[in-house]
């Protein structure tokens, strides 16, 4: 978190209350999702949905003048942004380095030059991939035959990421690749800003003991 450039940015401004309240907005923001999108002039609008939760949010957004408003009228409320549109904005703040990056030159919101970390493309990556998952394993468990197609794509998806991995990541030869996403998960979960739950593991590690 602490390498995200829209908390650096407000950590300065906000009372340390106010931070907080918008920290957990933050943390909510990787649990959202795009709908919709319409990209259009002046203003780019968007539909946000939540992973687990009901409902849709309009957020409009004009990159020409940086302004940005969400249906669910959190800003104009509490005087901070919501989750909805920090999803939108950490999208337009991405897009951004990246035209910067191709110069050869990243800044920070002060103009000055920073120096890229490969970790936290790692980090960002895993942060998009989720949610899309978590989305499509909620349909999984309200359904027998979502649950039997999923399953079935997840098994022919681990094959196919395991070669890529293996020609990429050097991965040894003899990994059976339906084991694949589980013994790689350390991979992903030593992101930097991630941290492995240590319970996870345990719980693991008791039911191959029962088995």
């Amino acid at each position: 978190m602490e390498h995200s450039p829209l908390l650096q940015q407000v950590a300065q401004i906000y009372t340390l209350t106010i931070f907080d309240l918008f920290q957990k907005e933050y943390d909510k923001y990787f649990a959202t999702y795009i709908e919709k999108g319409n990209e259009g002039e002046p203003n780019h609008e968007y539909l946000i949905s939540v992973c687990n939760e009901n409902g849709e949010f309009k957020v409009s957004f004009n990159p020409s003048i940086g302004t940005i408003s969400c249906s669910c009228r959190k800003f104009e409320t509490f005087g901070i942004l919501c989750c909805h549109a920090i999803k939108i904005l950490n999208q337009y703040i991405r897009k951004r380095w990246t035209r910067n990056a191709k110069n050869g030159c990243v800044k920070d919101s002060y103009g000055r030059n920073v120096q890229e970390d490969a970790n936290l493309d790692s980090t960002q990556w895993y942060r998009e991939v989720c949610p899309k998952l978590v989305k499509i394993a909620t349909c999984a468990s309200n359904c027998r035959e979502v649950y039997s197609f999923v399953e079935k794509a997840i098994e022919e998806l681990s094959k196919q990421v395991y070669n890529i991995c293996r020609e990429n990541l050097g991965l040894v030869n003899n990994v059976n690749p339906s084991s694949f996403i589980l013994n790689t998960n350390h991979i992903f979960l030593q992101a930097k800003g991630l941290k492995r739950k240590k319970n996870i593991v345990k719980n693991y590690k008791m039911s191959k003991e029962l088995g």
